[in-house]
């Protein structure tokens, strides 16, 4: 206890950028007092636990256990378990929820919540549980926001939660959080590229470059199939197909034949599928079958792409680390569109009955 108590407070009140002169002063302690706290040479007194916790805004047991030994490791292994475990979004909230009593305020339990909440409503029947599983998500949003000291990820949360309220049906909100948010277009590594170029540093300038490149390429792909969707719900079925058909081509453009960024792949796949639906609502079906038939194959490639760690192939992004962007994907999580129901004028031609049968062929649980 006595370590993890100092070793707390000093994280807290780094991420919060406090000095100990302010904490010690809040606390009517002295500043030498809080050095030997964080340094595990003492502990609080017991009257300062409270004020120490309602200070920083946590709850005794994170004040108390956040920093214990191998947590990271215990969470890693707990939130492996639970994607493997194929459950339900109802079941996989629960067991989350559970989770975040026993590691308090961990951010990745925090942040797993908030993403088994999307599109949730649409993908549960229960209402009523889906209601529960946005609040949950809600809540365990703000707290990341409030503790987490990650400036992407925060931003990242806070598109989230927008989309949370959204959801909930929570408009005002909603809409007051999204003018207050800022897009991060100018990002760190524009800035950290700056410096490096007046240093001379032209090899880490160009990583830096790339890795803004990657970024921003990203909230283009992400647009351009919001755009496309925007058309679709709309009617334009023609004008969805041609925005569509730009992220569709954007790999093609940026990167070599065999190249892989995984940003622009995951948009492909996603726009792919929508503009098949285009296709198939206007009766184009051999196109629309051309089309699902390579995005099965490109599908295969990333999730191979994605198992082997393949460096990326392009002077856009040679450099940059390709960790971040292969992500842990499963099969099922691009390649199961094939099977929905707006494909359903599809069966019984022997083209996609052959497409739907490879699928069906795949363990599409398997993480790669």
């Amino acid at each position: 206890m006595q370590n993890n108590i100092g070793k707390v407070v000093k994280r807290l009140r780094k991420e919060r950028g406090i000095t100990q002169e302010e904490l010690a002063c809040t606390l009517g302690v002295t500043a030498q007092a809080v050095s030997r706290w964080e340094n595990c040479i003492g502990i609080p007194d017991i009257s300062l636990l409270v004020p120490i916790v309602n200070y920083f805004n946590v709850s005794m047991d994170t004040l108390f256990s956040r920093e214990s030994d191998g947590i990271d490791k215990q969470v890693s292994e707990l939130l492996e378990k639970i994607d493997n475990d194929g459950l339900s979004h109802i079941h996989k909230n629960e067991v989350l929820v559970n989770a975040l009593c026993q590691f308090p305020d961990h951010p990745d339990i925090l942040y797993a919540i908030v993403q088994n909440a999307k599109f949730v409503d649409m993908l549960c029947d229960d209402k009523k549980a889906a209601e529960e599983i946005l609040i949950n998500a809600l809540k365990a949003a703000d707290t990341y926001i409030r503790t987490c000291k990650d400036a992407n990820m925060v931003i990242r949360v806070k598109s989230d939660r927008i989309g949370l309220l959204t959801d909930l049906g929570r408009y005002t909100e909603a809409e007051q959080a999204a003018y207050e948010f800022e897009l991060p277009v100018i990002n760190e590594h524009m800035h950290l590229a700056q410096i490096c170029r007046k240093q001379k540093n032209y090899p880490q300038e160009i990583t830096h470059i790339q890795e803004s490149i990657a970024r921003i390429l990203g909230y283009l792909a992400d647009e351009i199939e919001n755009l496309g969707r925007a058309y679709w719900s709309n009617g334009e079925y023609d004008k969805a197909y041609q925005v569509l058909n730009v992220d569709l081509e954007l790999p093609n453009i940026l990167l070599s034949k065999n190249g892989f960024h995984a940003p622009l792949q995951n948009y492909y796949a996603i726009a792919g599928f929508e503009a098949a639906i285009c296709l198939v609502t206007d009766k184009r079906y051999d196109e629309a079958i051309d089309l699902l038939e390579l995005i099965f194959e490109k599908g295969i490639q990333q999730c191979d792409h994605c198992t082997n760690r393949t460096p990326i192939d392009s002077p856009l992004f040679c450099n940059i680390d390709p960790s971040p962007y292969h992500g842990e994907v499963k099969y099922d999580d691009y390649l199961y569109q094939i099977t929905m129901r707006e494909f359903e004028p599809l069966k019984g031609n022997p083209r996609y009955d052959k497409l739907v049968k490879r699928f069906n062929s795949f363990d599409t649980r398997k993480p790669v």
